[in-house]
């Protein structure tokens, strides 16, 4: 959380569906909204990192991504930073 009160999370959704993959994604909630926002969605096989630079500025590290979706870098007031390797963003 910064001094504003945004949150970020790096979460996992479990589906619930026999045979279904669960579903990795980082969420930003800004202090004034309601509801968390999907940021990117990702596969890893390294643990993701989220740092606030400042209030204004967020890095997430996706370490060795397997493969992502395009990236929001830019949410309200925030502006988001992305370090990773090994994948190339994709809508598949």
């Amino acid at each position: 959380m910064n001094a504003r009160g945004d949150v970020t999370e790096d979460q996992i959704i479990d589906c619930a569906t026999l045979g279904s993959a669960a579903e990795f994604r980082v969420s930003l909630q800004l202090a004034e909204a309601a509801d968390f926002v999907t940021l990117v969605y990702y596969d890893s096989v390294s643990n993701v990192e989220l740092r606030w630079l400042d209030d204004d500025h967020l890095n997430v590290d996706l370490g060795k991504a397997k493969w992502l979706t395009p990236q929001i870098d830019h949410l309200g007031h925030v502006k988001i930073s992305y370090t990773y390797s090994g994948a190339e963003p994709s809508l598949e």
